[in-house]
């Protein structure tokens, strides 16, 4: 009897052990899978977000409304962005286009949505461009807007290499200055 029990439960501990590893491994098996379909979806967001932001950006309803807001805001360089609104409303819509893709894209930054290599390739020139050349002396500092362009500016320092970063900024910054001694 002793003996028999004994054999049932080897039968019962070898059923469990057939049974218990292969189930092991497919649970293992699906969570590894999941991993990488996630990795995968994640790359791929990334990769789509980032295309669109630079699809839009270049195209050509963007490009003029860039070229539009620079000169308003290089033609009324002394005016802060409220008095400008007041005085350019309709003007004032390719700025505000401008403002609104910039906190757009510090909100991607933030989130880790976007491929950062080449985000800072695509915008890093015209960022520090609008940003040191017009926005840091025409939007108010307690203007939320404010805030987030430069995070994004903060953002784009810690992607760029020190002297690319140095280089853009006093560039933009010599270009303000001399643009305006020529006013």
């Amino acid at each position: 009897m002793v003996i028999q029990e004994l054999s049932s439960l080897i039968n019962i501990e070898s059923l469990i052990s057939n049974a218990l590893i292969p189930c092991i491994i497919s649970i293992i098996g699906i969570m590894l899978s999941a991993y990488i379909a996630k990795r995968i979806s994640e790359k791929r967001n990334k990769q789509e977000t980032t295309v669109n932001l630079i699809s839009e950006y270049n195209s050509f309803e963007f490009t003029t409304h860039r070229r539009e807001a620079d000169n308003l805001l290089k033609n009324n360089i002394h005016m802060g962005l409220k008095e400008l609104r007041n005085k350019y409303p309709k003007e004032c819509v390719s700025v505000d286009l401008i403002l609104r893709f910039y906190t757009r894209l510090n909100y991607f930054t933030r989130k880790g949505m976007i491929i950062n290599k080449d985000i800072c390739n695509e915008f890093s020139d015209n960022f520090y461009h609008f940003f040191y050349f017009h926005f840091r002396e025409s939007i108010p500092n307690d203007w939320e807007a404010f805030e987030k362009l430069q995070n994004l500016g903060y953002w784009f320092k810690k992607q760029l290499k020190i002297e690319e970063h140095t280089d853009l900024m006093d560039n933009k910054k010599e270009k303000r200055e001399i643009f305006l001694k020529s006013k």
